[in-house]
C-alpha cells in the first residue's frame, strides 16, 4: 500500500525559491501515493511553467494545476513564514504541513515524515517519548573496547515512527553511522553509564529501550594504548548498570515501559522472564543469532505485553516493523489507561 494512499494534498507555490523545489516535491508526493494539486501565486507563476507540469503528467503521476479552493486533506506552502501564515489563515480548515525554509534541507529528508505526522490521528501527539538505540562501548584502553554488532537501525526507525505518530521524541544513541530522524532530538552517548545518565535525566511518558547495552565492562580502563607483551592479558569484568530495571523501579518510571530482548535461542522464554523480572509493560524480542537482526535492514519480532498478549511482526523492513511496534504499543498504553 502506498504511504499516502490517495490523500489529496494542496501544494501552494508562493515565491521564486519555492518554485524551484516544486517539481521535486510534487514528484515525491505523487510517487508516495498522493493526489497533488499545485496552486501558484502570481509572483511564482512565471517560475513554474506548463512544461514543468507536463513532465510530471508524462511520468503518469497524479499531479494537476488547481484553484486555491481545491478540496484537500492537507496544505503544504512552499515559501517563507509570512506566506505560510497567510495561507493557513486562508485555508484554516486544512492541517498545515510544517515545511522548513525553501532550499535549506533536501525534500527527501523532511517531506514524508512531516506530512505523515501532520495527517496522523493518534494519542501520541500529547506524549514525550524516549528511545534508546545502538550499541554501547566499554573501553579497556584508549583504542580497544568491548561492544556488539548493533547498528542502531531498529531504534532509529522506532524514533522516526513515534515522531511521525505525533510524539515529541528524544533519541539516546550509542555510536552509529545513521542520520538522525527528522524532528527527533538526539543525545549521543558511548558507555552504558553514559546511557544510564541520559535516560534517568528526565521523565518521559513512554520509553522504548531498544539499545543493545553491554552487560559487562572492564574493572580498570588503562591510560593510553597498552602495548603488546609476550604473555596474555587478563581482564577483570564487572556488570554495567541495569538501566531498564533501575528505570522500572524509579520515580521516573514512564506510563509505558517497553523493553527489548536480543536472543540467540529460547527467545520466548527469555523475553517473558525479562518482562516479569523487570515489571515491564511490554517487550519486543528478536533473534540475533546467525543471520539475525543485527546490522540488517529487515527484522522479525515477537511482542509480548504484560496482560499475556502476544503478536508477531515481519519479516519486513525495519521501518515497517517500527510502525507496527508503535501501533502495538499504542494499544498497550490504552489498556493501561
Amino acid at each position: 500500500m502506498s504511504l499516502l494512499n490517495q490523500r489529496r494534498l494542496l501544494l501552494v507555490v508562493s515565491d521564486e525559491p519555492a518554485a524551484s523545489e516544486t517539481i521535486v516535491i510534487a514528484r515525491l508526493l505523487a510517487r508516495a501515493g498522493a493526489r497533488v494539486g499545485i496552486h501558484e501565486v502570481p509572483s511564482a507563476a512565471r517560475w513554474f511553467g506548463t512544461a514543468a507540469l507536463e513532465q510530471l503528467l508524462v511520468e503518469g503521476l497524479a499531479v494537476e494545476r488547481v484553484a486555491a479552493s481545491w478540496e484537500a486533506d492537507a496544505l503544504l506552502v512552499l515559501g517563507g513564514e509570512q506566506a505560510r501564515q497567510a495561507w493557513q489563515a486562508r485555508r484554516a480548515e486544512l492541517p498545515l504541513v510544517e515545511a522548513p525554509e525553501a532550499g535549506k534541507f533536501p525534500a527527501t529528508r523532511w517531506l514524508l515524515p512531516c506530512l505523515l505526522r501532520t495527517l496522523a490521528q493518534s494519542p501520541w501527539k500529547s506524549l514525550r517519548l524516549l528511545v534508546t538505540a545502538g550499541p554501547t562501548v566499554e573501553h579497556f584502553d584508549a583504542v580497544r573496547f568491548l561492544s556488539n554488532p548493533s547498528s542502531g537501525k531498529m531504534g532509529y526507525a522506532l524514533a522516526e515512527a513515534a515522531w511521525i505518530a505525533g510524539a515529541e521524541v528524544m533519541l539516546v544513541s550509542g555510536p552509529t553511522a545513521i542520520e538522525t530522524p527528522w524532528g527527533v532530538r538526539r543525545v549521543d552517548v558511548t558507555s552504558a553509564q553514559e546511557m544510564r545518565e541520559a535516560v534517568l535525566a528526565e521523565r518521559h511518558d513512554v520509553v522504548f529501550m531498544a539499545a543493545a547495552v553491554s552487560d559487562y565492562r572492564p574493572v580498570e580502563r588503562r591510560v593510553g594504548k597498552v602495548k603488546k607483551g609476550v604473555g596474555p592479558w587478563t581482564l577483570e569484568m564487572e556488570r554495567t548498570p541495569d538501566i531498564l530495571a533501575e528505570l522500572s523501579a524509579s520515580a521516573l518510571r514512564p506510563d509505558l515501559l517497553i523493553g527489548f530482548a536480543a536472543e540467540t535461542h529460547d527467545i520466548e522464554r527469555y523475553a517473558l522472564e525479562k518482562l516479569r523480572a523487570k515489571s515491564l509493560d511490554g517487550i519486543v524480542a528478536n533473534d540475533v543469532g546467525a543471520g539475525g537482526a543485527f546490522g540488517s535492514d529487515s527484522n522479525c519480532v515477537q511482542c509480548y505485553d504484560g496482560a499475556g498478549g502476544a503478536v508477531s511482526f515481519g519479516p519486513a523492513e525495519k521501518r515497517e516493523i517500527a510502525a507496527a511496534i508503535v501501533a502495538w504499543a499504542e494499544g498497550c498504553l490504552a489498556r493501561k489507561r
